[in-house]
């Protein structure tokens, strides 16, 4: 019976946020972009997405980013592995291989809304091979192509694990990415 009351009472905080939140804006890329807010029935099926009685970190950073997107109105999906992300524009189609090469416009940042990293910033698009890359962007840009543009929600599971990658990159840290893939080679 508590865990149900948990549940009714995380629902009905996430609709009380939903409800008072505005259109975000961002200019993240340089290009300002208005996301509406998310109807009723998104923000119940985000809601969904919560573990309702958090066993493990993971779990709990799972929620966490969930709550994030809510707050943020993107309406992300869930993949089986428990990658949260949202396909905002989809590419041309690709043969992904394990080591392709593919060149991405991408920005990091916490759950703070701190950048860690940005290729916009820098104004100029890295290199990656796929098999060196992170898992959230392994699974992740193998669902769209060049040109595709996606929202990544990752748990540290599908980021660098107990690996510290800086002052900002603590062991077990959430991250999100804008991840936009320009050229797959």
């Amino acid at each position: 019976m508590i865990q149900n009351i948990t549940s009714y009472l995380i629902f009905g905080l996430i609709l009380l946020i939903s409800c008072n939140s505005n259109p975000s804006t961002t200019e993240e890329k340089g290009i300002t972009e208005t996301q509406e807010e998310l109807s009723e029935d998104e923000n119940i099926r985000l809601a969904m997405l919560l573990k309702s009685s958090p066993q493990t970190y993971i779990d709990v950073q799972y929620n966490d980013l969930i709550e994030y997107a809510i707050e943020k109105q993107w309406p992300v999906q869930a993949s089986p592995s428990g990658l949260l992300y949202w396909v905002e524009k989809e590419g041309r189609a690709v043969q992904w291989t394990d080591t392709s090469t593919f060149q991405a416009h991408y920005t990091g940042n916490l759950l703070d809304d701190k950048v860690f990293d940005s290729s916009f910033s820098r104004n100029r698009a890295s290199t990656f091979r796929l098999d060196e890359v992170i898992p959230a962007w392994q699974e992740a840009v193998r669902w769209i192509g060049e040109g595709g543009v996606i929202k990544i929600l990752a748990t540290s599971n599908h980021g660098y694990g107990n690996r510290s990658i800086s002052d900002d990159i603590k062991p077990y840290t959430p991250l999100i990415f804008d991840l936009e893939v320009i050229k797959v080679e």
